[in-house]
C-alpha cells in the first residue's frame, strides 16, 4: 500500500463538532484551485472546488496565509502528530469541499519527495451508498488504491502521488464532502518550496 490509513483515532463526539465548525466556517470560496501549475498566483492547475485556505507558508518564516480560526486545525494537527507518533514540519492546511457529481482530476500536491500529504475525512455523519471515494492514481490514471470515504479516516501519503477524490454520487444532489489537508514535511529532510 502506498497509503497509511487509520480509522477510530478520533472521539465521536469531538468529530461532530469539527464537522459542524468545518460547515459553519467563513472563508469558502469557489475557485479553489487544484494541481497549480502557474506562478506566482497559480491561477491555473487541473480543476477547481470549494476550498478554504486555513494557512500556508512558503518557507519556515513567511507565512502567506493564517485564517482567524486557525486554532481549531492547529490542535487538529497535534492530535494528528500524536496518534501517529511523529513530529511534522507543516506547510499547508486547505479544507476541500465536493457537491454531487463533483469530481476531482488526477492532480498531486507538490513534486518534492519529501512532502507527504495527512487528509482527513471530515463529515461526522456519511453513508457508503454516497460515494465520496479516494484515490491514489498512476501516472497513466490507473488506480493504485481506492478508499472509502469514512468518517474521522486519517489518511497519509507522499504528496508527489496523483490522486483524485470523488464527489458524493449524483443520486444524492444535497450531500455535501469536506475533508481537511495538510501539507507536511519530515523534520531534518531538504525542503523545496514549490506553488
Amino acid at each position: 500500500m502506498i497509503s497509511t490509513i487509520i480509522d477510530d483515532w478520533m472521539d465521536e463526539s469531538y468529530l461532530h463538532e469539527l464537522s459542524k465548525f468545518i460547515e459553519e466556517l467563513d472563508g469558502w470560496h469557489f475557485n479553489n484551485v487544484t494541481g497549480r501549475k502557474t506562478w506566482p498566483y497559480g491561477q491555473t492547475g487541473t480543476h477547481r472546488l470549494m476550498g478554504c485556505d486555513i494557512f500556508d507558508r512558503t518557507n519556515v518564516n513567511r507565512i502567506l496565509h493564517l485564517h482567524p480560526e486557525a486554532s481549531r486545525f492547529f490542535d487538529l494537527f497535534d492530535g494528528i502528530e500524536s496518534r501517529l507518533g511523529v513530529n511534522y514540519f507543516l506547510s499547508q492546511i486547505q479544507l476541500n469541499l465536493q457537491y454531487s457529481g463533483c469530481d476531482g482530476t488526477s492532480h498531486n500536491d507538490g513534486i518534492d519527495p519529501n512532502q507527504k500529504t495527512i487528509m482527513v475525512m471530515t463529515n461526522a455523519v456519511w453513508d457508503k451508498e454516497w460515494g465520496g471515494q479516494f484515490q491514489l492514481l498512476d501516472e497513466d490514471g490507473g488506480i493504485l488504491e481506492e478508499i472509502e470515504y469514512v468518517p474521522g479516516r486519517l489518511i497519509v501519503f507522499p504528496s508527489p502521488i496523483q490522486h483524485r477524490g470523488l464527489g458524493p454520487n449524483k443520486d444524492f444532489p444535497y450531500v455535501y464532502r469536506h475533508t481537511t489537508v495538510f501539507r507536511v514535511y519530515d523534520f531534518g529532510k531538504e525542503i523545496t518550496y514549490i506553488k
